[in-house]
């Protein structure tokens, strides 16, 4: 997956400077335009290898919790169900196991392969998605930040998003830093991109110092429902709902490129321990937090047990048959670039028309 340009785009901070670059903009109208028009689907069936859709979700939300989740994070219920439905008419959505299963024993994908993956683990995986995917006969994997689902944590992105919307404060000031004004939208942009940058190379320890500070210094209203599942709920998932498949997303949910390779694999390793202690098995899926992948850890988790690593945000590669190394794509709200990238046209017809995708 492509790395962010910053850490901002994911928290989403009140809607202030977080519009698409117009030139991006009018390259996603464009490929909406190839499906609308039916182009899509024929240079799909033109060509002779389409590279399967890795769709990535994290939160589908009901709107009692909307206001706690970034809006990078979260989709609403009614819509994630309107993709579901097109996506169990229209195109062939595979378990990873089958795609797995696939890769290593070298056979080639059918046209219009889709994956469903979410991250993190968040609760409404269980009481919102869980039920939407069975109505339909969807499989999908969830990575679970087993950290987070051991004490209860919510996501330090919806942590600092619902800090700053819920704030009684406009200044605040961290170490090494000029003081932050808030009251203007300039300063609210500059203020939630340098935190959230903290946040997202910040070991745990460090993380949770930070947000206490920013929430004491705001004065912020911390009265957040749990949005991550607990053990108990994870199970309830595995026993009830067997198609949605589980995996591991770290302990921790950091950076592991930010790491020593040694410190990026404990904190798989504890994952994987978190996961077989309140499981009973061993993960065999994993996904790089942040899609920030790490080549020399890549090739150490077939010694410890996967089968498989999501590891980057982008465009799935035509060529690309390695498991320790798919690509997903963070899937849209629009209806028309939901059929585009999955239509098996995507990148190649972007790319002849536009030289982009």
């Amino acid at each position: 997956m492509m790395l962010r340009a910053s850490a901002f785009v994911m928290v989403n901070e009140l809607g202030s400077g977080t519009a698409l670059p117009y030139r991006r903009q009018l390259l996603r109208r464009a490929q909406a335009g190839l499906y609308w028009t039916g182009a899509a689907g024929l240079y799909a069936r033109l060509r002779r290898c389409q590279p399967p859709c890795i769709l990535m979700y994290h939160s589908v939300t009901r709107p009692a919790d909307e206001a706690w989740i970034a809006p990078r994070n979260r989709m609403a219920a009614d819509r994630f169900e309107m993709q579901m439905r097109f996506l169990a008419k229209n195109r062939r959505v595979i378990s990873l196991a089958d795609l797995t299963d696939m890769l290593w024993d070298g056979k080639s994908i059918p046209p219009k392969t889709v994956l469903l993956t979410f991250d993190d683990g968040y609760r409404d995986n269980l009481e919102v998605v869980a039920p939407i995917l069975e109505r339909y006969q969807l499989p999908a994997t969830l990575y679970l930040c087993t950290g987070y689902v051991d004490r209860g944590d919510n996501q330090w992105a919806d942590v600092l998003y619902s800090a700053l919307r819920r704030r009684r404060r406009d200044r605040f000031v961290l170490d090494g830093q000029p003081p932050f004004d808030l009251a203007e939208s300039e300063g609210r942009e500059a203020a939630c991109k340098v935190v959230a940058d903290l946040l997202l190379s910040a070991g745990c320890a460090e993380r949770e110092a930070l947000l206490e500070s920013l929430v004491s210094q705001l004065e912020s209203d911390t009265d957040a429902p749990r949005l991550t599942l607990n053990w108990d709920e994870v199970r309830s998932l595995a026993a009830q709902y067997p198609n949605f498949a589980l995996g591991v997303h770290t302990a921790d949910h950091v950076d592991l490129s930010s790491l020593a390779v040694e410190e990026a694999l404990d904190q798989i390793r504890r994952s994987a321990d978190d996961f077989e202690g309140a499981l009973g098995r061993r993960p065999v899926y994993f996904s790089f937090p942040y899609s920030r992948s790490v080549p020399r850890v890549c090739q150490r988790l077939s010694g410890l047990g996967f089968r498989s690593a999501m590891t980057r945000e982008g465009i799935a590669s035509v060529a690309n048959d390695d498991p320790f190394d798919l690509h997903r794509m963070e899937a849209p709200t629009r209806r028309g670039l939901l059929g585009y990238y999955t239509s098996g046209a995507h990148p190649g017809l972007s790319m002849k028309l536009f030289r982009r995708a």
